[in-house]
């Protein structure tokens, strides 16, 4: 008897470091670090219609306008729910270390993808507007430049 509760003593604290070194790690989500609200711009960069050159230079300053991007936690930790706030654009997101891609949508008659990147509180993302059917690669183009409040 006293032989086997040896063996317990020894066998109990070897499970509960292999527990604490392998299992009880604390994992954080992915999405965390996009996870706020952004203050910043949205700028028109590029906008043309179906058979002209894209420019990639800004259309329209007057379309420069102040912008409010909230992103919010998703269904996963790798998911990411997003609206602009005066934009009229709501999405999902999937993030992946300090990227994110725009889930692809379709919308009266347009695909709507795009990306982001975050560097430290600030995030710059790229929302791409293609009329469905057309050749280019896109239609119009937006970009987003915010800081982290």
């Amino acid at each position: 008897m006293t032989k086997h509760l040896l063996h317990l003593k020894l066998l109990i604290p070897a499970i509960v470091l292999i527990l604490v070194t392998t299992g009880c790690k604390k994992e954080t989500a992915s999405n965390q670090n996009f996870i706020g609200s952004y203050s910043g711009t949205l700028y028109v960069i590029d906008y043309y219609a179906p058979g002209v050159a894209a420019t990639n230079e800004v259309y329209d300053t007057s379309q420069v306008v102040a912008e409010t991007l909230i992103i919010t936690s998703g269904a996963t930790s790798s998911k990411v729910n997003l609206q602009l706030v005066n934009g009229g654009l709501n999405g999902t997101g999937t993030v992946s270390g300090n990227s994110l891609t725009l889930d692809q949508t379709s919308s009266g008659g347009y695909t709507t993808s795009g990306s982001a990147s975050i560097n430290g509180k600030n995030i710059t993302g790229y929302i791409n507007n293609n009329l469905t059917g057309n050749s280019h690669p896109y239609e119009s183009q937006y970009l987003f430049k915010g800081t982290k409040q």
